[in-house]
Order: C-alpha cells, then structure tokens, then sequence
C-alpha cells in the first residue's frame, strides 16, 4: 500500500519526536541513578516534575512512558 507523502512526513516526525523524549527520559533516569549514588535526596525540593518522581520512586519505567 503506499503512503501519500504528508502521511510519511507526519510519520517520521513522530518518530523524531519519540526518540528525542526517549532521549530525554534517559538523561534524566542517568540523572536520578547518579543523584542515588551520591546519596542525594530529592526530599529537600518542595517541587519536583511529576515524572522525575514517578522515575526516582521506580513507580514508571522508561519502556512505559516511551511505549504510550
């Protein structure tokens, strides 16, 4: 079956788009890894994003948040 070209553009730039916050959510997992090593606390922060503590409490994985 063939794609008209606008379809194929969308498609590529959702992809870009996956694997730009794919990259994003790993920076921030090797982040939250170093953090623990260190024995840093994100307890003092009175705010914290929604998923850096859905990703420090292990609640979410990276395959679930790149996977929806």
């Amino acid at each position: 079956m063939l794609i008209p070209h606008p379809l194929k553009s969308l498609a590529k730039a959702m992809e870009t788009m996956g694997e730009i916050g794919e990259m994003f959510i790993k920076k921030k997992i090797k982040e939250l890894e170093e953090m623990a090593d260190r024995g840093d606390s994100q307890e003092n922060q009175v705010h914290v994003p929604l998923l850096t503590y859905l990703l420090a409490k292990k609640e979410v994985t990276l395959e679930e948040v790149c996977n929806q």
